[in-house]
């Protein structure tokens, strides 16, 4: 705060301070008691204040004195009556926050103009079109209905008859879900947008005017390039009791909801095509974004007000804010402290809502910095490293804004502050480049018979019967079922025949002493007898036999008999419970640090066993395909997968439901680890773990990089996926 020359030697007592005409003030309760709320429209603050310095601060009008508000308040308030320190502190709060100025304008007019004025950003550009205020109270009798408690619980009913039918269909939902962010359906995503922002600003209106509020102002806010609808509530601020105040806040979210119960219930009875597509966009707009950014108390939209009420502590974020610098403040500068809140309880509160909600808006910007740069025709190593830059620089945009000082008071100390910023440099660049990292490199893995020996069909046929069930020991050579094929063995039988009149050509011409029809004949015999051993081959193959020793691992397989299989449909698995491995599937930034450890033991975490066995094998080659498909997604697994595209020909690939294989988004290796009959007796088939190596050369700077860039870059596949 500048001051005239003459200020330094004035009698405080004399100053005369004059409060902003453009403040509005109401009486509210808070925590039982009476306070007034102190509303900068033009800063889109509030400020809270007891009744002893909201009757002092009636007073500062102009016309009285210092000396002389403190002596008409002291003579209205009796023992609750402050100070001259403490009329001072509030004074200087109040020029401070440029609520109030001296008369005679010691603070410069232009800055105190200035103060009064919105602040203008282009992430947040208002655009006012019209005052709703008289068409929201003429069209709140029509729908005042759904505000009351019948509605709500009826709204209540709706959603969790729209879960159950989401829930019971969960496959088919997540295969439209992924058409959301879609080009091809990005006309349709918009209007669904805007209607439901709409819905949602017209929600907040109607509750407003309920408890009445009035609403003055309502146009189009561009937040960061994106058009939406906004209503202007700030009038809720003076309602008497928080509850409508909450009520007024969350009618956005009651709205939406309201509309994606309605459309999770269209969907699960709307057959396939534009109307099912459409309420899919609305459920997840209306639910999943609602939820995630509206409701969500660490942004500064409907959840952050509605927190802000409910633990009575306005400006929540902007207090966050200040406790993190005067954190910075006092141990980086050293420099002292004023920390916000009340109590030690408060200013805990405080501290810890600060610090979530600083370090959620930076993994909200780095996830839209990734977002935005999938869009570009960029290779997918460069994506990480120009996000990295664009955050860097954003960091230190930041940094140096808040290095600078408004006043000769708040600046830094340079020598304290180049030394711990050199310290602190040095402590992570040596924790970054040498310290190792503690923890191992891990894989996915499951537990698989191996040999696992699959018995499949020979030759075409109806399956006449089946001699086993799962979990059956069977030994080798074992009938384990039996197929028809009624062409074959018809073939068969017209060969013998032939074979039969063949050898009585043969035997005329032998008694014609026929040498040239001997030989024909013969020739002729022996094809036919060639071809009836493999006829005869192949009706025996319709019996199908163990080929080793072991136990059935086929669920079911009674249910296929009567069934038609092809040639190399599988019938049966037969694994041994004493020879198991562990299929791994290993990242391709991993297989480096796999490949050394061939021949070599390796530790193993299967459900809460922990095993130590052999790599035996690592593929030299990365593939697409699980290596067994309970390590994908669609089983459970932790492995993203997506159907496999049937124009890549592996439609033979098909299992015995029917379904269309799946691939890995990313190429992987596969590897093999070999169990011991104990630890093989120990662990059943299917259950999965994790593949760990033990700590090596690795730093924590160069594992903490790689994991950034391998999420950024997964994600930067996972868009592009569904957008293809």
């Amino acid at each position: 705060m500048n001051h005239s020359g003459d200020d330094g030697v004035r009698d405080p007592g004399e100053l005369r301070i004059v409060l902003r005409e453009d403040l509005l003030v109401s009486v509210q309760s808070y925590r039982g008691r009476t306070c007034y709320v102190i509303e900068d429209a033009a800063q889109g603050r509030f400020y809270r204040v007891g009744l002893p310095e909201g009757v002092f601060l009636s007073l500062l009008d102009g016309s009285h004195t210092l000396r002389q508000a403190m002596a008409k308040a002291a003579a209205a308030l009796g023992e609750e009556a402050f100070s001259e320190p403490e009329a001072m502190a509030i004074l200087h709060w109040l020029v401070e926050a440029k609520l109030a100025c001296p008369a005679g304008g010691s603070l410069p007019e232009a800055e105190f103009r200035q103060a009064a004025r919105r602040p203008f950003s282009l992430l947040a550009l208002r655009l006012p079109i019209a005052c709703p205020d008289r068409l929201l109270g003429s069209i709140l009798p029509w729908f005042e209905w759904l505000l009351t408690p019948g509605a709500v619980l009826l709204g209540g009913l709706a959603a969790g008859a729209a879960v159950w039918q989401v829930a019971t269909q969960w496959g088919l939902f997540c295969q439209s879900f992924r058409t959301v962010v879609a080009p091809t359906y990005w006309p349709s995503l918009t209007i669904a947008w805007l209607l439901l922002k709409l819905l949602h600003e017209t929600a907040h209106g109607l509750v407003c005017k309920k408890y009445g509020g009035s609403v003055d102002e309502a146009g189009v806010m561009l937040l960061w390039g994106v058009p939406l609808p906004y209503v202007d509530v700030t009038s809720s601020w003076s309602f008497r009791s928080k509850w409508p105040r909450i009520y007024t806040a969350v009618a956005g979210l009651y709205a939406e909801l309201w509309v994606a119960s309605l459309a999770a219930l269209v969907w699960s009875q709307a057959s396939p095509g534009l109307l099912s597509f459409f309420c899919v966009h609305l459920v997840a707009i209306a639910g999943a974004g609602t939820l995630l950014f509206n409701a969500n108390p660490l942004m500064r939209f409907d959840g952050y007000y509605v927190l802000m009420d409910l633990v009575e502590m306005p400006n929540l974020d902007a207090y966050g804010r200040q406790f993190l610098g005067a954190m910075v403040r006092k141990y980086v500068w050293g420099q002292p402290a004023i920390l916000p809140g009340r109590n030690r309880l408060e200013r805990q509160f405080i501290g810890c809502y600060g610090l979530v909600s600083w370090t959620w808006r930076w993994i909200l910007c780095a996830g839209l910095t990734v977002l935005t740069l999938a869009m570009l025709p960029l290779d997918d190593a460069h994506v990480p490293i120009l996000a990295a830059a664009i955050l860097g620089l954003g960091g230190t945009w930041q940094f140096l804004r808040f290095v600078r000082a408004k006043s000769s008071h708040e600046k830094p100390g340079l020598a304290r502050l180049l030394a711990a910023g050199g310290l602190a440099a040095i402590v992570a660049g040596l924790c970054l480049t040498c310290v190792p990292w503690p923890g191992g490199t891990t894989a996915p893995a499951v537990v698989d018979y191996w040999p696992l020996h699959e018995v499949r069909a020979y030759g075409p046929g109806f399956v006449r019967e089946v001699r086993v069930r799962c979990g059956d020991a069977v030994c080798a050579g074992q009938v384990i079922a039996v197929t028809a094929n009624d062409e074959l063995e018809s073939e068969m039988a017209d060969l013998e025949l032939a074979v039969q009149q063949s050898q009585l050509a043969l035997r005329s011409c032998q008694a014609k002493e026929d040498a040239a029809g001997c030989k024909a004949e013969r020739e002729k015999l022996e094809d036919l007898q060639h071809r009836l051993a493999q006829r005869r081959q192949q009706v025996d193959r319709l019996v199908v036999r163990a080929p080793a020793a072991g136990r059935v691992v086929t669920r079911q397989p009674e249910s296929l008999a009567g069934r038609y299989l092809r040639a190399g449909d599988e019938l049966v698995a037969i694994g041994s419970e004493q020879a198991k491995e562990l299929r791994v599937s290993v990242a391709q930034d991993d297989v480096a640090r796999f490949l050394p450890r061939v021949g070599q033991p390796v530790a193993a975490r299967i459900g809460e066993a922990t095993i130590a066995s052999r790599l035996s094998r690592v593929e030299p080659r990365a593939s697409l395909t699980p290596p067994n498909p309970a390590l994908s997604a669609a089983e459970g697994g932790p492995l993203a997968v997506r159907p496999r595209d049937p124009a890549d020909g592996d439609r033979a690939e098909r299992d015995n439901a029917g379904r269309e294989p799946y691939e890995l988004l990313a190429p992987r290796f596969a590897a093999q680890v070999v169990l011991s009959a104990d630890q093989s007796l120990a662990l059943g088939a299917g259950q999965r773990g994790q593949v760990a190596l033990q700590p090596g050369e690795e730093t924590l700077g160069a594992h903490g990089a790689k994991l950034a860039l391998i999420w950024a870059r997964d994600k930067v596949r996972q868009v592009r996926a569904v957008w293809q």
